[in-house]
């Protein structure tokens, strides 16, 4: 019951000028965006408490020994608010612009939304309006589709049909990953209440509607075809998924191990070189993979305008480590006087760092990919994600919600669940500080990193118990 109070009155502190269009008339209930701040930080406190009361081995749903019915808590959950307006980010009305373009014969790989009717572009970000899309052609086949759904005249309803897409990515995620998780070996319980029942899938998939979630659902569910050895379709759902968002294609390398051998064994190698049969079913896969992605973007006419804009994420100035780097070394310099080092350094940093992931994946690839294929899954979207020029919390998805799949590892949870509070306190100072209640930010950190540790002290000493140890160390 905690956590659908906290959905609700995240739908609640959502109805505020912070969340819905500018044109909207009188649909905001809540008009001073300090109070409507305070109800989103009390909606995302509630809904971090409800998490970690369900943790597993708390007993809090288990009836006669029955598993957690998590599948049925995320239903809950999320159904106040699929009714609300897209929250903590502007995304949706993006995609509802890039939908427009399209249906009205304009091409978002060459403009932004900026030249758009107003209450098309009123509510999307204004570092986006005239900075090309880099999503893949799937992922505008479906803002076309929807956009043409909802009509020329409503561009909030558009936006809020973008979540269907998001709801049909996390379904995917909620029946695929505690099925995984049997086929591994793993504890199912522990791996959904870790990788889908969490806060920031709820916040960012559910109530964000980004289309990430549509991308990481076609992800799982190839995952679950590769370990059934169903290597063709896995693949399928990977050249889908890239044609959502073009990241997804590095599954290529985990689903075609998983498929050649499923079930994990604890006398393999911790490293170990690639063999002839994965390299070539690797190669065959990829060759589905790519065929898949090639099919969606001439099929629908899209086209491959995305590779002229992989630069565009990096407009934003984000949490992302080398970005933060950079625009620390910007003003040292700027200040020191050395102006073309400024302008430059940001551009060098990303660079180095993007190289510096490459090779560490490469070698992720090479030396783990074969013999510990989930954990080369999870390393390399976070290595990815931490070395890319934007971060973002659903970003972490990426990898976050395959980390209960992984062999028992202490560590892992406390960073799961430490990653968990930094992000849910993120999500509420971030929107306080652009209300410009910035004491309200402050009040969110506290609070919420306050729950987590009275939680996570409380249990201290049976900490073990959360989580069901991997009776092997494969995958």
């Amino acid at each position: 019951m905690t956590g659908v109070v906290g959905s609700l009155l995240l739908v609640l502190g959502s109805l505020t000028p912070a969340f819905l269009p500018r044109a909207s008339q009188g649909g905001d209930l809540i008009r001073w965006p300090w109070l409507g701040t305070a109800v989103l930080l009390l909606g995302v406190a509630l809904l971090l408490a409800a998490w970690f009361q369900l943790r597993p081995g708390a007993g809090a749903l288990t009836r006669s020994g029955d598993r957690p019915r998590y599948g049925a808590v995320l239903a809950l959950w999320s159904a106040p608010l699929v009714c609300g307006p897209p929250i903590l980010s502007g995304d949706a009305y993006a995609y509802a612009a890039q939908g427009w373009m399209l249906v009205h014969g304009l091409d978002p790989y060459q403009m932004g939304p900026g030249a758009l009717p107003s209450s098309w572009a009123d509510q999307v970000d204004p570092i986006w309006l005239e900075t090309p899309t880099p999503y893949g052609p799937l992922s505008l086949t479906l803002q076309y589709v929807t956009v043409s759904w909802a009509g020329d005249n409503s561009p909030y309803l558009a936006a809020w049909l973008m979540r269907l897409w998001a709801l049909v990515g996390t379904a995917l995620l909620a029946w695929s990953i505690p099925r995984i998780a049997k086929a591994l070996g793993r504890d199912a319980v522990t791996a959904t209440w870790l990788g889908v029942l969490n806060p920031i899938v709820l916040l960012h998939f559910v109530g964000g509607s980004h289309n990430d979630a549509l991308m990481v659902g076609f992800m799982a569910f190839g995952v679950h075809l590769a370990v059934r050895r169903r290597l063709f379709w896995a693949a399928v759902m990977i050249g889908l998924a890239a044609g959502v968002k073009q990241p997804a294609a590095m599954m290529v390398v985990p689903i075609t191990v998983l498929a050649l051998n499923p079930a994990p064994d604890p006398d393999r190698p911790v490293r170990a070189w690639p063999t002839p049969t994965q390299l070539w079913n690797c190669v065959w896969a990829l060759v589905v993979v790519v065929a898949t992605f090639v099919l969606c973007s001439t099929v629908t006419g899209i086209g491959f305008g995305w590779i002229a804009a992989t630069n565009v994420p990096g407009g934003a100035i984000t949490l992302s480590p080398p970005t933060q780097l950079g625009v620390g070394l910007q003003l040292i310099f700027f200040h020191l006087g050395w102006n073309a080092a400024s302008a430059a350094v940001l551009g060098i940093v990303r660079t180095v760092a993007l190289a510096i992931a490459g090779i560490i994946i490469a070698w992720l690839c090479l030396r783990v990919a074969a013999v510990k294929p989930m954990t080369f899954l999870v390393a390399s979207l976070f290595t990815l994600v931490l070395g890319g020029p934007a971060m973002h919390a659903w970003y972490m998805l990426w990898p976050g919600v395959f980390v209960g799949l992984l062999p028992y590892r202490p560590w892992v949870w406390w960073l799961t669940i430490g990653l968990t509070t930094f992000w849910s306190a993120y999500a509420v100072g971030d929107v306080a500080i652009r209300d410009h209640v910035g004491w309200l930010a402050v009040v969110a950190v506290v609070v919420i990193v306050a729950i987590a540790g009275w939680f996570c002290r409380r249990e201290l000493p049976g900490i073990r118990r959360w989580f069901a140890p991997s009776p092997t160390a494969g995958a």
